[in-house]
C-alpha cells in the first residue's frame, strides 16, 4: 500500500503544532522562587506559593542519662536513647554512645533510638552518655494563601483520623473547630484562626493535673472555651481541631533553647514542679500541618505567645514525632527502660560551626 502524501503532510503540520502550543503553555506558568540559604529553586504552580528563606544554626548536643537498678537482684534490660531526627530542615549526626548500642531501630513514628544492653548488679547506678551534632534551619515563609491546596484523599486518611488523645470524633469539639474556622475555606487561614484562638484562650499552667488529650484540656468556663496546660496541652487541642476540620497534622516533641548555649536537666524529684521547672528544663512538644505545597509547616504559639505558623525559630531541636503512639510527657521519649529507674538526664547545647 503507497502512502499518500497528503495525509502525511497533515499528520507533520498537526504534530509541529501540538509541540508549539504545549511549549507556550509551559512557558505561560507563573514560576515561584523558594530561596533557602544561597540556593534559589523555582517551581512552576498556577498560583506562586511564595518565598521561604531559611537560616542554617548547628549544635553540639551532650546528653547523660543515670539509671539505677532499685532491685536486690541483678538486671539485665534494654534501654532505648532517642537520637535527634533527620527531617527536611534539620540533620542530626551521632557522635558518639556510650555503652555502644547494639543497632539503631525505628519505631513506628520513625524515630530513631540506640538501643543499648545494660548488665546492672543490686542498687547499681550507671551512665549512658551521647554527643550528637544537628545542624537546624529556622525558617519564615512569606505565604500566599491563594495558593494553599487542601490534602490528597490518602493524606487525608492517615493524619486527620481520631487517636486516644486527637479525640476527632467529639461533638463539643467538633463544634468548636467549626466555630473557629467560621466560614473560611483555605486551609493556611483556617490554620492560622486555630492557632491564634488558642493563643487567645489559652490559661498556661505547667504540668496540669490531667490526662492527656484534647478532650481534657479544653474546657469550658463562664460561655466560652478555653485551653488549660502547657506545651503538650496545646498541641494536643491544636491537632485535633486541625484534624476535625480536614488538615493533616502530628506533633514534633524535641527541646526549645532559651538561648543558643544552653544546659538542661531533669529528674523523678522535678517533674511535679510547676513554673520552677521551666527555670532548667526545655522540653517541648508543638505541632505541625500538612498544607500544599509547602508539605509540614511547624506551628509555635508559646514563644512569646504568639500564633506562629511557618514561622520558625532557631531555639528548636527536633528528637521526634508523635503519629501512631503517644506518651504521657514528652520527657519521656528520651530515654526509655523496662526495669531500670531513669533518675535523671541532662543536656548540654553549645553552638558550633556548621
Amino acid at each position: 500500500m503507497k502512502p499518500h502524501l497528503g495525509l502525511l503532510l497533515l499528520g507533520i503540520l498537526l504534530i509541529a503544532l501540538g509541540g508549539f502550543l504545549y511549549y507556550r503553555e509551559l512557558k505561560g506558568l507563573e514560576a515561584s522562587f523558594i530561596i533557602t540559604g544561597n540556593q534559589t529553586t523555582s517551581i512552576p504552580w498556577e498560583e506562586s506559593p511564595g518565598k521561604v528563606e531559611t537560616y542554617n544554626h548547628t549544635y553540639l548536643i551532650e546528653a547523660a542519662f543515670r539509671l539505677k537498678n532499685d532491685r536486690d537482684v541483678s538486671v539485665s534490660d534494654i534501654v532505648y536513647v532517642l537520637i535527634p531526627k533527620n527531617m527536611t530542615y534539620q540533620t542530626s549526626w551521632l557522635i558518639s554512645i556510650e555503652p555502644e548500642p547494639l543497632v539503631l531501630e525505628v519505631d513506628e513514628n520513625g524515630n530513631t533510638y540506640a538501643k543499648i544492653r545494660m548488665e546492672m548488679g543490686p542498687n547499681e547506678i550507671r551512665w549512658i552518655n551521647a554527643t550528637f551534632k544537628v545542624t537546624m534551619q529556622s525558617y519564615r515563609h512569606s505565604f500566599n494563601p491563594d495558593a494553599a491546596l487542601w490534602p490528597t484523599l490518602d493524606m487525608a486518611k492517615k493524619y486527620t483520623k481520631s487517636t486516644v488523645v486527637w479525640t476527632t470524633e467529639n461533638e463539643t469539639l467538633i463544634n468548636l473547630a467549626k466555630k473557629i474556622a467560621g466560614d473560611e475555606e483555605n486551609p493556611l487561614k483556617i490554620a492560622k484562626r486555630i492557632a491564634e484562638w488558642i493563643v487567645d484562650n489559652l490559661v498556661y499552667t505547667v504540668n496540669p493535673n490531667r490526662s492527656r488529650g484534647a478532650s481534657h484540656c479544653i474546657a469550658y468556663r463562664e460561655g466560652d472555651f478555653y485551653v488549660y496546660g502547657d506545651c503538650t496541652e496545646v498541641a494536643d487541642a491544636y491537632i485535633t481541631l486541625a484534624r476535625i476540620l480536614g488538615i493533616p497534622a502530628r506533633a514534633a516533641f524535641g527541646m526549645m533553647l532559651e538561648e543558643p548555649e544552653e544546659y538542661y536537666w531533669l529528674n523523678e524529684s522535678s517533674r511535679g514542679e510547676g513554673e520552677e521547672l521551666l527555670t532548667h528544663w526545655g522540653g517541648h512538644i508543638w505541632p505541625q500541618v500538612y498544607i500544599e505545597p509547602w508539605g509540614w509547616i511547624d506551628v509555635e504559639m508559646l514563644e512569646g505567645l504568639v500564633a506562629r505558623v511557618g514561622d520558625y525559630s532557631w531555639r528548636h531541636i527536633v528528637f521526634g514525632l508523635e503519629e501512631k503512639n503517644f506518651v504521657e510527657e514528652e520527657g519521656a521519649h528520651f530515654c526509655v527502660s523496662m526495669y531500670l529507674e531513669l533518675e535523671h538526664m541532662e543536656f548540654k547545647f553549645t553552638p558550633v560551626e556548621g
